[in-house]
């Protein structure tokens, strides 16, 4: 039989107007108050519906009479004595940044933007009802901040999970990104909000899970191999291998694969050229059609249900495929730049692990000084990947880092 658990939710909405934010927060007492109303587990604020943060963000907006690092006092004092404090953030009432970005805001069929007890043509003079939001839509670069932000937590505080607050799954949207998302895919404004909010979850999860990576440490320890793969997604402001991405980004996934300890990589196609459900009556040609659309899954028959151009397509088919003839095709695939890309990508990780077994074994004959620096060859610097969202574009900070590792090979082979 499980133990009943007591959760708090602490509240914590604070308008710009209040000064001295947490400058009496007391680590002591807040333990005390916890231990006697015998809590497991207490939501602590991330960033609230004024979109303020309660920590001293360097992507999001801090408090602006914020006195202390509120977020980090809580999470320390619960871990202190055994408390876990999930970090709660808001996602559709944000004040602050549906003021700054109106165009991050949810739309009505209209054009309107979708809130609640929300009067645009009130004067200041006019009663103001008990609360009044603007609804924001997770999509753009709303998401983006939102995932930036996520980011920036996980790489600061022992993180025990995420509230995230107010969806409004049911409301439907007709933003501009939303509007383009129906235009198309052709989907109804329910399908686009379910697809917009499935993609806006599915990369938080990704992110989240990638910054704790002991349960990946664990399982290797116990002779497990840690693999990743790239699908559907994730989508900006991941690497990805879509045709719209830029060219180095198979090549950088390499590189976070060696800086995350990673095993090895999937890929789970390379010649996904056409779709039953999309074309059931002829071949797509990938050459005029570039995206990569879904079949099974209960896909019904002529239904086009995009996935992304180019997913599983690194290889095309021959274009002699579709000069009109019927007979058989002999010539070999056409490659491409992402094939190859991710092909550069894995010898650099061939180059690491060959320094790296190279140092183990020579490491005997060599001074101090020699080997911190080849140690420091074996990290993956800032300028190539800071983190899976944050990375090099341009192909010369790689280039420059294996002509390092290569000469590095060189001077330890003949030893």
């Amino acid at each position: 039989m499980h133990e009943p658990t007591r959760q708090i939710h602490l509240d914590f909405h604070t308008s710009g107007l209040i000064e001295g934010v947490g400058a009496r927060f007391s680590r002591i007492q807040f333990q005390e108050a916890l231990t006697l109303g015998r809590v497991q587990l207490v939501n602590v604020f991330a960033k609230c519906h004024h979109g303020y943060s309660y920590y001293p963000t360097k992507v999001g907006r801090p408090h602006p009479h914020l006195a202390c690092d509120l977020l980090g006092g809580q999470i320390e004092a619960c871990h202190e004595i055994g408390v876990r404090a999930p970090i709660y953030y808001t996602m559709g009432w944000s004040a602050l940044d549906a003021e700054e970005h109106p165009g991050w805001c949810m739309r009505r069929e209209d054009g309107s933007v979708l809130a609640t007890q929300w009067d645009p043509t009130a004067g200041p003079e006019d009663p103001k009802p008990g609360y009044s939001w603007q609804f924001l839509c997770p999509s753009g670069e709303y998401h983006e901040l939102m995932m930036a932000q996520t980011e920036e937590l996980c790489r600061t505080y022992p993180v025990d999970g995420f509230w995230y607050d107010i969806y409004l799954a049911g409301e439907m949207c007709h933003c501009e990104r939303c509007r383009r998302r129906m235009a198309g895919e052709g989907g109804s404004p329910r399908e686009a909000r379910a697809a917009t909010i499935r993609e806006h979850a599915s990369a938080l999860r990704a992110l989240i899970l990638a910054h704790h990576p002991e349960f990946a440490a664990e399982r290797q320890k116990a002779g497990d191999l840690y693999t990743w793969y790239i699908c559907c997604g994730p989508k900006t402001p991941f690497i990805a291998n879509f045709i719209d991405r830029p060219a180095t980004d198979l090549r950088v996934w390499l590189w976070q694969t060696w800086q995350g300890h990673v095993d090895g990589v999937l890929i789970w196609d390379t010649v996904w050229w056409t779709s039953g459900a999309a074309y059931p009556d002829s071949l797509q040609n990938p050459y005029e059609d570039s995206m990569s659309w879904v079949d099974g899954y209960g896909t019904p028959r002529g239904a086009k249900q995009a996935w992304n151009a180019g997913d599983g397509r690194f290889l095309y088919p021959p274009e002699a495929c579709f000069d009109g003839g019927d007979g058989p095709v002999l010539d070999p695939p056409a490659t491409t730049i992402r094939w190859e890309a991710l092909r550069d990508g894995m010898e650099d990780f061939e180059y690491l692990a060959m320094l790296k077994r190279l140092l183990a074994a020579k490491r005997g004959q060599l001074s101090t000084e020699q080997i911190n620096a080849y140690e420091h060859l074996l990290s993956v610097p800032e300028g190539i990947a800071r983190s899976l969202t944050s990375y090099t574009r341009a192909p010369a900070p790689i280039e420059t880092r294996r002509g390092e590792i290569a000469q590095a090979i060189e001077e330890l082979s003949p030893l």
